[in-house]
């Protein structure tokens, strides 16, 4: 699984490499914070990546879906849906 994580973060440290276009930028840190996220769960590395999309990024679209995904990191989907109801009073 380790091996698979520093693939992962190598193949996206390439792609930020050689990109130039800010929002394509902003689009693959997200997708790189959603990976581990959801899929690797790697929480920490994902909140650090959210967080340098609303900070370097604050303009872009990318930085209010990190905004978003941080609300709701690391839970499962009950809590997410228990937070949902919770908020809108359902």
């Amino acid at each position: 699984e380790a091996h698979f994580n520093e693939e992962v973060k190598s193949c996206f440290e390439s792609a930020f490499a050689l990109e130039y276009d800010k929002e394509t930028i902003a689009e693959l840190h997200y997708t790189y914070a959603f990976i581990n996220d959801a899929k690797l769960k790697q929480f920490d590395i994902a909140r650090q990546e959210y967080q340098l999309l609303m900070t370097d990024f604050a303009s872009s679209f990318w930085a209010e879906q990190a905004k978003m995904a941080l609300e709701v990191l690391g839970k499962s989907d009950e809590e997410i849906l228990a937070t949902f109801k919770a908020k809108n009073n359902l």
